[in-house]
């Protein structure tokens, strides 16, 4: 014979909460959803205008004054970029630092056809 079964206890009912959102809403379009967004950003950014400049990742780590496995580990999304290297990639791109992070940076004709290729990669 069986032993009487007892009803479960039932589990405390837990009202569910919102996470917060921040007061800046839409700060960067692709950031709300990424936490690595602008790092990828970086990257890729990096690596169209190195290419459209027709520079090796040895030459531009070079002028740079960065070491050439640094740079490759950063177009590989792999590090997270001081803002005094991002200065020094920029110097050594000929390019405002500002350009590295701009979204629209693969729509530029300038960089156009690199653009396709890193987004290939």
């Amino acid at each position: 014979m069986k032993p009487a079964s007892r009803p479960k206890p039932s589990k405390p009912q837990v009202a569910s909460v919102k996470p917060r959102t921040s007061r800046r809403q839409g700060s960067a379009e692709g950031a709300a959803g990424n936490p690595l967004y602008l790092q990828h950003l970086f990257a890729a950014n990096v690596r169209i205008v190195r290419t459209a400049k027709g520079l090796s990742q040895e030459e531009l780590a070079h002028r740079a004054s960065i070491d050439r496995t640094y740079l490759s580990s950063v177009e590989r999304r792999l590090r997270n970029v001081s803002i005094q290297n991002v200065q020094r990639l920029a110097l050594a791109l000929d390019v405002d630092p500002r350009e590295l992070l701009n979204p629209g940076l693969a729509d530029d004709p300038r960089y156009a056809s690199e653009a396709r290729e890193v987004v290939r990669a």
